[in-house]
């Protein structure tokens, strides 16, 4: 039995140091090892909130502003490959009771399109207004264009989709919105008041 005792001095040694000292050899909580450790699991992130029409009230024009979301992937031809990036959406301007509605067109380019006139499947004109051309970093052309509408023409294409293509000396590009972008684009304009309408 003496020979059992002599084996762990240093054992008997460092327990009797902890008991003296108050101290305990054990650091952590052993109830807590069959815990689950949710502290480090990632968090499930959450869904992404789906795109739809913001209006943006502007207190010194006095006008509401309503961007659809914005969609990429124009077709352009003949100069396909021609093309940075181009950006497209529908919007509306709300303003003292009357609102005004346009496809606005932005397009990034290495040569100029000088896109200037519209005109939908179904073979009607229409009005386009240039809302910006200038040369931006790297020599590359931003052109801005809007192609006006009717409210009553949106009212005609929102069942269905709205397809045009403008022209240009340079190029042409051809843009299609789903029936259901153009719903509820109208809808988000509908059930918002007005604050400029006396």
């Amino acid at each position: 039995m003496r020979a059992n005792r002599t084996e762990w001095p240093h054992a008997v040694a460092l327990i009797g140091a902890a008991g003296l000292s108050g101290c305990s050899l054990y650091t952590h909580d052993l109830s807590t090892i069959d815990a689950p450790r949710t502290s480090l699991q990632t968090p499930a992130k959450p869904a992404p909130e789906p795109e739809i029409t913001k209006g943006t009230w502007d207190p010194y024009l006095h006008q509401t502003m309503f961007l659809s979301p914005k969609v990429q992937g124009a077709q352009f031809n003949p100069y396909a490959d021609n093309t940075y990036g181009d950006t497209y959406c529908l919007e509306a301007i709300q303003k003292g009771g009357t609102t005004t509605y346009a496809l606005v067109v932005q397009l990034e380019a290495r040569d100029w399109f000088f896109l200037e006139t519209a005109h939908d499947s179904q073979g009607n004109t229409l009005p386009v207004q240039k809302l910006n051309q200038n040369v931006g970093r790297y020599e590359r052309i931003n052109e801005v264009v809007g192609v006006v509408l009717t409210r009553s023409y949106l009212d005609v294409v929102r069942p269905d989709r709205f397809a045009v293509r403008i022209d240009g000396r340079g190029g042409q590009c051809e843009i299609t919105i789903p029936g259901k972008v153009v719903q509820e684009f109208l809808g988000k304009v509908d059930s918002t008041p007005d604050p400029s309408d006396p």
